[in-house]
Parts: structure tokens; sequence; C-alpha cells
């Protein structure tokens, strides 16, 4: 598991970016470069879906010039990749200098320990555990690096249109909320003092079983919210809204 120790970190996830998007995100990480250099952590979900490969690459070429312009200026970059980079390998790994977590980010601030995760294995949902089991066994993946582009495109998109659908019926925070498993919170935050997790795309802060539990929001075309980790390791929910006029 890895570490890393900062004055400062800033955690966002569940972008959903498209390929060419540029939307609020791109420009919060321009607003980034004009900021003291600390740590940004993506917990996952940043594209609406990775096919691992040159054509993905190109597709999100703006989004990585983004991110390696704030590598040069001083900032570490990490990714703790989410369902929709199920399917990333070594073209998502080199596509920027991150540091790639394959299941969660510590961080200590002060004597204060936060693990960041994903949070997809934090809910009820025995039908996903299945499909990622599925999806990331060695002769899934052998047999998708055989199916046509297209072919990967079109199962792509209709996972992610079922999602969708299936996301609207849990958008209210309540009903969001009811996906959690309280055991597996309190299992993924063993030895450590705060659990930050995105996935379910809702923005709160409150304590399950003792532990201090955040959930980061998401991100639409012309706003976003996210987590900002200070010195002393207190943290602050934050939101915004951009002009898309303003996109650059």
């Amino acid at each position: 598991m890895a570490s890393t120790s900062s004055a400062r970190v800033i955690i966002c996830g569940d972008m959903h970016l498209r390929p060419h998007d540029r939307g609020a995100f791109l420009m919060f990480l321009a607003d980034l470069g004009q900021r003291p250099a600390a740590h940004l952590v993506i917990l996952g979900d940043l594209f609406e879906y990775w096919l691992d490969g040159p054509v993905a690459q190109r597709a999100y070429q703006g989004l990585f010039v983004r991110l390696q312009a704030l590598h040069q200026q001083g900032w570490h970059i990490h990714l703790v990749p989410g369902n929709r980079e199920l399917a990333g390998g070594g073209y998502l790994r080199t596509a920027v200098p991150w540091h790639v977590h394959p299941h969660s980010c510590d961080v200590h601030c002060y004597g204060k320990r936060l693990r960041i995760v994903h949070g997809d294995r934090l809910v009820r949902d025995p039908g996903y555990r299945f499909m990622v089991a599925h999806l990331k066994g060695w002769w899934c993946m052998a047999w998708r690096r055989c199916l046509p582009l297209s072919l990967q495109v079109f199962i792509a998109r209709s996972l992610r249109a079922f999602s969708r659908r299936k996301q609207r019926r849990v958008s209210e925070l309540g009903a969001a909320l009811s996906l959690l498993d309280p055991r597996r919170v309190q299992a993924a935050a063993v030895h450590c003092d705060t659990l930050i997790a995105g996935h379910i795309h809702q923005q709160l802060q409150r304590h399950i079983r003792g532990i201090e539990f955040v959930l980061c929001g998401h991100w639409e075309a012309d706003h976003g919210s996210w987590v900002e980790v200070d010195a002393a390791g207190h943290i602050t929910l934050c939101k915004q809204s951009w002009s898309l006029n303003a996109a650059g």
C-alpha cells in the first residue's frame, strides 16, 4: 500500500470525462496551476470509460497535457483507479507522470492517517462485484484483446448507459447512502483515522461506526466538488462552478 506525506492534498473523482472534453474539470486543473504545488489525488472514474490503447490516449490528450503541466510545476499527481478504469494498463500508467495506486492511497498529515479509495468496494452491490471479478480475470482480458475496437466501444457504452440509469434511481442523498455497507466502510478504514471515497456522486462528511467518512462528490460539465486537506489535517469540502465560455 502506497503512502504519501504533504502539506496539502487535493482529492477529487468521478469526472466521467468524455474524449476531447473541455469542461469544468480542465478549467479546475488550470486554476490549480496558479496555486502552490501540492498533491493531487484523483480517486477514480476520471473517464467515461477507458479502453487501454493509443486511440484512448490520443482522445484524452488535452487532459493529459493539463496534468503533465501540473507535474512540471511541481505537483505530485496520484490516481486510484475506479470502475471506469478497469481496463487500464500500460497506456494509462504512462499517459501522465503520476503514481497509480491500485486500491488505495494513504496520506499522513501531522499524525492523522487518511485513506483514499474509489468507493465501489464499500457498497452493497453483489452484481457489480461479480462483474468486476469477471472483467479483471486474465481470460477475460485476453479475450478482450481479440475484439475489434468498435465492439469494445459498443460494450463499454452499453455498460455505461446501464450504470447511468441505475445512478438516476439513487440520485437522492438518502437513497445513495443506503447503498453503503457500514461493515465494508469499517473494514476499509482499518489502521486509519479518516476514509475518503467517491463513486456515490454525493458530498458529505460524517461518522460511521466511529470512523470519519468523507465523500468527495462528483463533476458535471460546468461545476464540480472536491476535498482539500491542509497541513494540520483539517478537511474542507469544496464546490465551484465555471463558465463554459471560459474553457480554453
